[in-house]
């Protein structure tokens, strides 16, 4: 496939974007901690360039995750069958108080 290198490049930098966000890390802190440029980071995170493996190593290492995880598409690609997965893990998450519990936290959060 002809596009595939420049989805695997979009999808490193969407994840790193996402944990970075997740970690409460502006992007420019985190290009500092990585010893590269803003500018740099920024491409990374368009998915415009693939972080140098150094750099790759540096940031899972301060996101505090694991390398496959850069690499793993997590988004959604047909609503209702997400929407359907999502129905049928809340109806389970429901029928446990700790679970149901830590899931309402995470969504007070969000909203």
């Amino acid at each position: 496939m002809k596009n595939e290198p420049n989805q695997i490049k979009v999808i490193v930098g969407e994840n790193i974007k996402k944990y970075r966000k997740l970690r409460g890390i502006s992007q420019e802190q985190l290009s500092e901690l990585v010893s590269i440029s803003t500018s740099a980071m920024s491409c990374i995170e368009r998915g415009k360039s693939y972080p140098e493996p150094e750099t790759l190593g540096k940031i899972v290492n301060v996101l505090n995750i694991e390398l496959n995880k850069i690499f793993i598409d997590n988004s959604i690609k047909n609503y209702d069958t997400a929407l359907e997965d999502f129905n049928k893990r809340f109806d389970l998450i429901k029928k446990d108080k700790n679970k149901f519990e830590i899931l309402y936290s995470v969504l007070k959060v969000l909203s």
